[in-house]
Formats: C-alpha cells, sequence, structure tokens
C-alpha cells in the first residue's frame, strides 16, 4: 500500500483492508498510521514603504505560523542610510540618516522558536523633502567713521 497524509496534517489515521485468498476467503486488516508532526516554519512577505526626507517609519512585520507557535522578531542585516530597530513583537521603526533620499533596506528574522526562521526584508523609499536655506549670522568690525563692506552668502 501507499498512504500519503493530507498537507499539514498530524496524527491517527487509519483504514481497513480487505485480504481475498481468491478460493473464497478473506480476512480484514485495519491499519493505522500515526503521523508525527513537523515543525513548519514561520510564514511571512517582504514588504515597501514610502516616507519623506527626515521622518520616521513606524509599523510592524506581519506573519504567521502554520503550527500556531509564538514568534519572535529581530534586526537580522542593518540598513546603510539609516537607522532600524525591531522589536521582539514584530513592531519596528525606522528612521533615514539626516536628509537622505533614496531607497534603503534591512532583513528581520521570524523565529518560531523551534527551529523554524522566515525573513521579511523591508524595503524603504526616502522622498526628498525641499529644505529650507540657511544663513549664518555674521559679525564685522570697523573703525568709528568707517565703512564696512562684506558678502552675506
Amino acid at each position: 500500500f501507499s498512504y500519503q497524509p493530507n498537507l499539514n496534517f498530524n496524527g491517527s489515521d487509519q483504514f481497513t483492508v480487505l485480504v481475498s485468498d481468491g478460493q473464497g476467503g478473506t480476512a480484514v486488516s485495519t491499519v493505522t498510521i500515526n503521523v508525527i508532526p513537523v515543525n513548519d516554519p514561520p510564514i511571512t512577505s517582504n514588504v515597501s514603504f514610502t516616507i519623506a526626507e527626515d521622518s520616521t517609519l513606524i509599523n510592524q512585520i506581519v506573519a504567521v505560523d502554520p503550527d500556531g507557535d509564538p514568534l519572535t522578531f529581530s534586526l537580522q542585516a542593518a540598513t546603510g542610510n539609516g537607522v532600524a530597530v525591531v522589536n521582539a513583537d514584530g513592531t519596528f521603526s525606522y528612521q533615514p540618516n539626516l536628509n537622505f533620499n533614496g531607497t534603503d533596506q534591512f532583513t528581520v528574522l521570524v523565529s518560531d522558536g523551534q527551529g523554524g526562521t522566515a525573513v521579511s526584508t523591508v524595503t524603504v523609499t526616502v522622498t526628498p523633502v525641499n529644505d529650507a536655506p540657511t544663513v549664518p549670522n555674521y559679525t564685522f568690525s570697523t573703525q568709528e567713521d568707517s565703512s564696512v563692506v562684506g558678502a552675506v552668502v
């Protein structure tokens, strides 16, 4: 015989077999199969966000575990152009470097505590904003009754 359990099934299953000797003699046998559970890894996906330059992204990685195991989240690979903080419950924050605009990424490791893991890549597109010009304060000195010529840039 050949037996294939349904996907993700575990537990006890059985079927009966009728055996015939071809001469009218029969016997019935019950076959019991114990399907032992195996750990299935968590399921997550990659996500993308868009934020404005110099702002902070706060969100959460979504993941599920087919076995119902509690999940923990951690930063696996840091960003190149900002700071990402990943909390054990899957919430995270991302702060791009000052005046950075462009695309940045970091990866989050999702673990079920039973050896199953998955990775979610977070892609953040940081759009530029028009920064107001800055002008420093200037101090000039001159003698009494004299004029001052300078440039304020």
